[in-house]
């Protein structure tokens, strides 16, 4: 038998102002908190997985990936990007030239999943997986209270079947 549950039982929790007035998006703290989630994801995702993931980091950048096709209207301060990005993926050893493709006269992605992809021996290749649209508004910004906003760590690709670390035990990362 299945639990059942009502919208009423959904806690939702509200952000006060003085929050949104703590943040700072400038263009270095954005570097700063796009290097910690980086290394977050690489830690987290050490946790599953047989392989080794070096400290040495490169970014796969993926850009436009929200479904904004069917959004006719845009909210103030807010920038959808009109060049088609969605089939181009962006490589970077340094954290600044992501910052310099992705934080544009002020505006972030709104939300930006970040997972490690692969290791090769040498570098972890962490994916920067991209809302489509950029704000300098910090109300549209996802991941406000997990710390690190935009940013929201994922963990890797699940193998087929993987049941867990207790029945299935840490699984080999592959790309």
């Amino acid at each position: 038998m299945s639990s059942k549950y009502s919208a009423d039982q959904i806690k939702v929790i509200h952000i006060d102002d003085e929050v949104y007035e703590k943040l700072d998006f400038s263009k270095d703290n954005f570097e700063k908190s796009l290097i910690q989630a980086a290394n977050r994801a690489r830690e987290f995702t050490q946790k599953y997985i047989t392989n080794n993931l070096p400290e040495r980091i490169q970014f796969k950048v993926y850009l436009n990936c929200s479904n904004d096709h069917s959004c006719s209207s845009m909210r103030e301060g807010e920038l959808r990007i009109t060049r088609d990005w969605e089939n181009e993926i962006f490589e970077f050893e340094n954290p600044v030239e992501v910052v310099n493709l992705i934080w544009i006269e002020g505006k972030i992605p709104e939300w930006i999943n970040v997972t490690v992809e692969s290791e090769n021996g040498e570098l972890t290749t962490v994916a920067l997986i991209c809302c489509g649209r950029f704000s300098s508004n910090p109300r549209h910004i996802y991941h406000i209270l997990q710390g690190l906003p935009p940013f929201q760590i994922v963990g890797p690709p699940l193998p087929r079947n993987w049941e867990g670390l207790e029945k299935s035990g840490k699984f080999k990362l592959e790309k």
